[in-house]
């Protein structure tokens, strides 16, 4: 879904539930240049994993 919205040149945001931020949904609103909104859940993955050290 977050594939068929459209690049901006202004800046995107992109606010879900803390039950969505997986490691595919990050890298995929990071492609598309958006930022995200979200609390995680304790047992997610840490964001370091999906994104490697910036």
């Amino acid at each position: 879904m977050i594939q068929a919205v459209p690049m901006s040149t202004c800046p995107t945001y992109v606010l879900m539930d803390s039950w969505y931020p997986s490691s595919a949904v990050l890298q995929a609103s990071a492609k598309q240049g958006f930022h995200v909104i979200s609390g995680l859940k304790t047992n997610r993955i840490s964001i370091r994993k999906a994104f490697g050290n910036r």
